[in-house]
């Protein structure tokens, strides 16, 4: 449930290989001329996609450890919900930055992959604790409107 430093672990080698991307010069002369709408990003256009990303993924990663401090604090499920909302939903921005965003940033598809990957974790973590499912013992004595889960206040866990 609760990812810590293994889960930006991961991303530290995207967020490497995209500072060592910018710091490429010209391509070898021997080298096939590029295709056309196969542009490049440039070093600027690097740089704000490294940033944003490492912002999105770092508003995560904060969110996962305030989060794992209300839990071993003993913190009432609505507060730790808030908290794993914010972080379903910060991974859902992630999500779509990476999915928008991915093939301009440089991005290679296993990178942005693992990203969704990560980032459902996050969304499936918020909804297996914050989305209350029914407790009875059989469903066809409980009426329909109790036996659907619910969920708690302001427990809006995100998505794709």
């Amino acid at each position: 449930m609760a990812m810590g430093w293994r889960g930006a672990l991961p991303l530290l080698p995207v967020l490497l290989w995209a500072f060592a991307a910018t710091a490429q010069s010209l391509p070898w002369p021997s080298a096939p001329a590029q295709q056309p709408g196969m542009t490049a990003p440039t070093g600027a256009d690097q740089a704000v996609c490294t940033i944003e990303l490492t912002q999105l993924s770092q508003n995560v990663e904060n969110l996962r450890a305030a989060a794992r401090v209300a839990t071993e604090h003993k913190a009432k499920r609505k507060e730790i919900c808030r908290y794993l909302t914010d972080m379903a939903q910060a991974a859902t921005r992630l999500i779509r930055f990476a999915g928008t965003s991915g093939s301009a940033c440089g991005l290679a598809p296993g990178a942005i992959a693992q990203i969704k990957g990560e980032g459902e974790r996050a969304i499936g973590a918020c909804r297996e604790i914050c989305i209350l499912e029914p407790v009875a013992g059989r469903l066809d004595d409980v009426p329909p409107t109790f036996a659907t889960p619910v969920a708690l206040a302001d427990s809006n866990c995100g998505g794709p």
